[in-house]
């Protein structure tokens, strides 16, 4: 299993190491640090666990894709979503263009993968419940580390418990 996706997925889990002994040790200063110290059991449940991920996960069928709306759990906020097809296009724009900047090239053949981009800008309504997520962040929105350690709420526990809306 690759490293990155082994961190990804033990940070997924909320534990590098089991809860008793997590308490008595320093956190790990660097990704380095805290993967040596999974356990070969830990590394072992990761694995399994990553493979019920894959064979649970359906192929994106592009042909299947539909634009929707729903609405975020918990807030009753609608959301528009549009599907996007995949597909190849050529990024940058021909070196003979008129008023071309140099920062325009040089031309790129780019494969995208089919996704879906919301019709709308975003609102506050539909944002703020995502931005106090208690979680501890900088400011570009990457976690502290190894602060959001301390917390024990997964970064994903914004989609059970959000703010309430001011108004």
């Amino acid at each position: 299993m690759q490293r990155s996706a082994l961190f990804a997925l033990v940070s997924l889990t909320g534990s590098v190491l089991p809860a008793s002994s997590q308490s008595s040790l320093d956190y790990p200063k660097t990704t380095d640090e805290a993967l040596a110290r999974i356990s070969d059991e830990e590394r072992e449940r990761v694995a399994v666990l990553r493979e019920r991920i894959l064979e649970t996960t359906a192929k994106l069928d592009e042909t299947a894709m539909e634009d929707y709306l729903s609405k975020i759990p918990k807030t009753g906020v609608p959301y528009d979503m549009v599907a996007i097809r995949g597909g190849e296009f050529l990024m940058g724009s021909p070196p003979d263009e008129a008023k071309r900047d140099r920062n325009e090239g040089p031309q790129v053949r780019v494969r995208v993968s089919p996704f879906w981009m919301g019709r709308y800008e975003t609102t506050w309504d539909q944002y703020e419940p995502f931005m106090y997520s208690g979680v501890p962040r900088y400011r570009d929105g990457t976690l502290r580390y190894p602060e959001h350690l301390k917390n024990p709420s997964p970064a994903t526990s914004f989609l059970h418990r959000p703010l309430p809306t001011p108004r």
